[in-house]
């Protein structure tokens, strides 16, 4: 995508109605971002319920490390 698209304006529609406007550039950062807060919003629920968290990012401790 080329700079001036990146920096062009974007509507974000929910029910029909616009949600949201702003750049494309914002509302992918905001979606990416919002993406990365929920995933380790469910890493953090894992391990108090009883199960190991998965390597998201990498390895975690739970992970034994064998490949």
């Amino acid at each position: 995508m080329d700079d001036a698209r990146w920096d062009g304006e974007a509507r974000f529609l929910f029910g029909g109605q616009e949600a949201w406007k702003s750049t494309v550039g914002d509302i992918c950062w905001s979606f990416f971002l919002d993406s990365i807060h929920h995933r380790g919003q469910l890493s953090a629920y894992i391990r108090p319920m009883g199960g190991k968290v998965p390597s998201i990012y990498g390895p975690s401790a739970d992970d034994s490390g064998g490949m």
